[in-house]
């Protein structure tokens, strides 16, 4: 049986899934901190608390010496057969997305970059995709923009790194750019750091926007705290020109070219504010206004902008604004957690001298809240935050945080507020993650078609998708995910059979999937939601285990056709909240299927028989669970991290080994029965 940890996403290969076949066997929404922690933890080196800075450099080394490597260490691409190995998808499913264009010369043409799977260029509207950034090259793509001069739309551009929402140590590295329409990408010297992580102002980029006063080609680079950067000759060389030490940037430009940056005060550290902050204006790129909405405090986090495109002297502002503005709550495990938004429309008047032309309408009591389970806007400190407008309507504005909205009068009112996208109104007993059909949670950007005026296109974490009715009462979305291949995997597992080619996988934000075709286009089927975690087959495939971040676990029972007959939720029920880890290990043990043994925080817990939970629960249970106090680290904040589970010499009694996040190693003898006692190996 396989069990694959999860692969350090920086890796050439960590957004696909390929096997071998040789081998053998919150609104419940808040994932951003817990999976930071969590990759932290899983990636440092537990003597000093940090990830080496010459991790990247190890990695790409060592994956060079693996059978089947697609990349050179000169940094050249080698197209080679894989031998053995043979991609498995999922072709249906589209992972973390944050930036999203169309080619202005043809709109048939999008590109699309993922956070973790690189550049990806359509040519038939999103039907199908191609990856253009090669196998060896960095693929933390955050940001894409084209130079839309005459002349000059072959040339493009995208930025790297986030360093909010990943672990802050997965930077990016550079500006890149193409001169072929987005068909090979370079990196701009200019912009390299010689180690990644990075060590300079373009390791981790909000926004690339381009502007053309002039015929200059300018290009403004939104950078996290390193304010933004100009550059007048292509990229060969960048001036700062709005400086900033603020974790949240942003830049945008005006259709009469010009521009508007924002930067929060919060700089990433607790109790830091930013020296500038808040909304600034600039006619030439150099020189620039502060014209911060007086409402606007230096506690306000990330600020994203949006240009009218009917009107240049107008942008919408739409901001986390701590204790200020629309209070939107959602649920964490129990706990209820709080955020406050904020929403603006600025005028630009020329004659309005006293104030220097500035003009504000306040509009944070509009924006979208719900009685609704997860229908309040929430953008879970900014990690999904957006905000654009119709440029075939100036009163078209669409918001997203966790979900999507829609507003037809500029959110004026509240009358005419949408829920269009993200999570699902309602869901079926087992899953609390819920989606609204065909489409995902956690917005990062929105794209409206150019020639039509009801289509627009969303980018998520669970990838791409487009509606051709904007304004419908209930807006549909198509998926244009087949063949986008930017996922995530956590875990992933194999039916231990000859010929079998059953696989089930736990995706960063995207659930647990599974498939019974080796055909690298058939589609996956979800199990379960939330970000899938570890995850087994059992029974001969017809019983299936899946779990969902810190902890939350089920299992499925299917008739001998594959059908689902019924599922369970089995993880152990406590006083409180074990200290489970966001994506928290459990293992069945091989040769007796139906005992598993669960990292639970700082002790390991037992289950002597699951098939003894009854069908239908949706509570934690404590049936058949047996806390292993011996096993207990004491008053700590160390956890249990990874648990495997064989027999003994004998056959006849089951030994467990466990490992903790401080880098230690256990054994366990005879763990099947009464409190054994570990040794430190």
């Amino acid at each position: 049986m396989i069990k694959v940890s999860p692969l350090i996403l920086g890796s050439a290969l960590a957004s696909l899934l390929f096997v071998s076949c040789t081998s053998g066997r919150v609104a419940d929404g808040q994932s951003v901190e817990g999976r930071r922690e969590f990759e932290l933890k899983k990636y440092r080196d537990p003597a000093t608390g940090s990830i080496p800075v010459n991790i990247r450099a190890l990695e790409v080394d060592f994956a060079q010496t693996l059978p089947g490597a697609v990349g050179n260490k000169d940094g050249s691409e080698v197209v080679q057969d894989l031998g053995s190995w043979q991609q498995r998808g999922p072709w249906n499913i589209g992972g973390r997305t944050r930036a999203l264009a169309m080619d202005a010369s043809d709109s048939k043409v999008i590109l699309a970059g993922a956070v973790s799977g690189g550049l990806w260029r359509s040519t038939d509207e999103g039907a199908s995709w191609s990856r253009m950034t090669k196998s060896n090259q960095l693929h933390t793509v955050t940001t894409v923009a084209q130079d839309t001069r005459d002349g000059h739309k072959n040339v493009w551009y995208y930025g790297t790194g986030e360093i909010y929402g990943n672990s802050s140590q997965i930077s990016g590295n550079g500006i890149w750019k193409s001169v072929d329409g987005g068909g090979t990408w370079s990196v701009l010297p200019s912009t390299l750091s010689a180690s990644t992580p990075s060590t300079n102002q373009f390791a981790y980029t909000w926004r690339i926007v381009t502007a053309s006063p002039q015929d200059s080609g300018e290009v403004y680079v939104a950078t996290a705290q390193s304010g933004i950067y100009r550059s007048t000759n292509g990229g060969t060389t960048w001036t700062g020109v709005a400086g900033s030490n603020a974790l949240f940037t942003d830049v945008a430009v005006t259709p009469n070219g010009t521009l508007y940056a924002a930067f929060s005060g919060f700089t990433g550290q607790t109790g830091s504010v930013s020296s500038r902050w808040g909304v600034f204006r600039s006619t030439d790129g150099l020189t620039w206004t502060k014209i911060t909405p007086p409402e606007m405090k230096n506690t306000v986090k990330r600020i994203v902008l949006a240009a009218v495109p009917q009107h240049p002297d107008q942008i919408y502002v739409l901001a986390e604004t701590p204790g200020i503005g629309a209070k939107g709550t959602s649920n964490n495990r129990g706990k209820v957690l709080e955020e406050w938004h904020s929403l603006w429309k600025y005028t630009y008047s020329a004659s309005n001298g006293s104030d220097g032309g500035r003009q504000w309408e306040d509009r944070s009591a509009n924006i979208p809240l719900s009685e609704e389970a997860r229908g309040d806007f929430y953008s879970q400190g900014g990690y999904d935050l957006l905000i654009r407008v119709s440029p075939f309507d100036s009163n078209l504005v669409v918001v997203g945080g966790t979900n999507l909205y829609r507003s037809t009068d500029g959110f004026k009112t509240t009358s005419t507020n949408a829920w269009i996208g993200g999570y699902g109104k309602t869901s079926p007993f087992w899953d609390r993650y819920s989606l609204y059909k065909n489409h995902h949670p956690d917005q990062h950007d929105v794209l409206f078609h150019p020639t039509k005026p009801s289509t627009m296109i969303s980018v998520n974490d669970g990838g791409i998708m487009r509606t051709d009715d904007i304004r419908a009462a209930d807006v549909a979305w198509t998926e244009l995910n087949r063949g986008y291949l930017t996922t995530q995997f956590y875990t992933i597992d194999q039916e231990p059979y000859a010929g079998s080619a059953k696989l089930v996988g736990g995706m960063q934000d995207n659930a647990t999937w599974t498939t019974a075709s080796a055909n690298v286009e058939a589609p996956w089927t979800r199990l379960g939601g939330g970000d899938g975690a570890y995850c087994y087959f059992a029974d001969s495939g017809r019983t299936q285990y899946y779990s969902s971040q810190q902890g939350r676990m089920y299992k499925i029972f299917f008739d001998q056709n594959g059908a689902e007959l019924d599922r369970a939720r089995i993880d152990p029920a406590v006083n409180g909240y074990l200290d489970y880890l966001f994506i928290n290990p459990y293992v069945l043990h091989p040769t007796d299927q139906h005992m598993m043994y669960l990292a639970g925080g700082q002790m390991l817990w037992r289950n002597s028989d699951v098939r003894g939970i009854p069908p239908g629960k949706n509570d934690s249970t404590s049936i058949n669970w047996d806390s292993l106090s011996a096993t207990n680290l004491g008053p700590t904040t160390v956890q249990i991290s990874s648990v495997c589970a064989t027999t003994s010499t004998d056959s006849q009694h089951h030994v467990v080994y466990y490992g903790t996040t401080d880098g230690r190693i256990f054994r366990l003898d005879s763990a099947e029965k009464g409190q054994p006692k570990p040794v430190e190996i």
